[in-house]
């Protein structure tokens, strides 16, 4: 469907739980709290909103958390989804921990594409920004997902402790690895100011300066709205992601559900409705739809990420 700015929303992001086993810092506080098993959607409330979704013309879904995988039966229930009528996509954004465990079971459900949260690859950087030693397992996760044939996008966000000497070790790794790497730019979350970090800019000509050549994707390669890049003599591609300095408000094609029913139409503001109460209230599908179709016609222009930090907490939306 389209909203009030003749924008087609057809793209909807589902977080199944608020949980993570990482501490990233800048993304979960250390001491959060955490919702009670009643509070979340059952799997079968899920794909029954999805259903509805699917009437209002959304045909491609993320399965985000916090951490996806945390929850018992994700694979199950990306099956579930890959087979409803008007389902096109089905992809899955993880910090790949419990990757390598679940990957026969995503296989077989049919996923569409893995992204992997990543920022460093180094181990002790690693370690620091998400507080486990974990960095070997997400690398072995990444390689057998891209041996089975699977989409897998790298995911790492910018922030001010990013080096030119940390891109460097993404870049190198895509010399030999089919793998995109989308690098995105740090969003003031959590009432978090801005902070400094390298910008696309500076990134591109540091590489250009070693002579590496891009050339622009121009077909559409995944849901959202990053850029694609290839680079000459490289298996690999880049993407960028700039929700700031970038700004892609007059494109954007998505709706977010949070695990407890909640409507995010912008990740910016706060939540538009929540559908929880009509899931277990008996509302038909009907009634559902029709709360859906105006939240999503009544999506914001724009985010002002500019202007002030929102407070909306990125570890419950995912993103």
């Amino acid at each position: 469907m389209k909203d009030q700015f003749q924008r087609t929303i057809d793209y909807a992001r589902i977080s199944i739980t608020d949980r993570c086993n990482l501490y990233c810092t800048y993304c979960r506080p250390d001491h959060e709290e955490k919702l009670s098993h009643k509070d979340i959607l059952r799997y079968e409330e899920i794909l029954r909103l999805c259903k509805i979704l699917t009437k209002l013309g959304i045909d491609k879904f993320k399965i985000t958390g916090g951490e996806p995988l945390v929850r018992k039966g994700c694979a199950d229930f990306i099956y579930e989804l890959k087979k409803m009528n008007k389902v096109s996509k089905v992809t899955l954004t993880t910090n790949a921990i419990f990757l390598s465990r679940d990957l026969d079971k995503l296989t077989e459900a049919g996923i569409d594409g893995i992204n992997v949260s990543l920022d460093f690859m180094d181990y002790e950087k690693y370690k620091n920004i998400t507080g486990y030693d974990g960095y070997e397992k997400v690398m072995k996760a990444i390689k057998e997902a891209a041996y089975m044939g699977l989409n897998v996008k790298i995911n790492t966000v910018l922030t001010e402790q990013t080096t030119m000497e940390d891109i460097q070790k993404f870049i190198d790794y895509i010399k030999y690895h089919k793998i995109c790497i989308r690098f995105i730019e740090q969003m003031p979350l959590g009432n978090k100011q801005i902070t400094s970090s390298l910008s696309r800019d500076e990134i591109r000509k540091n590489l250009k300066d070693q002579g590496i050549r891009f050339h622009k994707v121009e077909q559409k390669i995944g849901n959202g709205p990053a850029v694609y890049e290839t680079m000459e003599g490289y298996k690999g591609m880049i993407g960028w992601i700039e929700a700031l300095h970038g700004k892609f408000c007059d494109r954007c094609n998505r709706i977010r559900l949070t695990s407890t029913g909640g409507v995010k139409p912008c990740l910016y503001y706060q939540e538009a409705g929540n559908i929880r109460k009509l899931l277990r209230n008996g509302s038909s599908d009907e009634e559902i739809k029709k709360v859906l179709e105006e939240i999503i016609y009544k999506k914001p222009q724009a985010h002002h990420f500019e202007d002030k930090p929102s407070d909306s907490k990125m570890y419950t939306i995912g993103g």
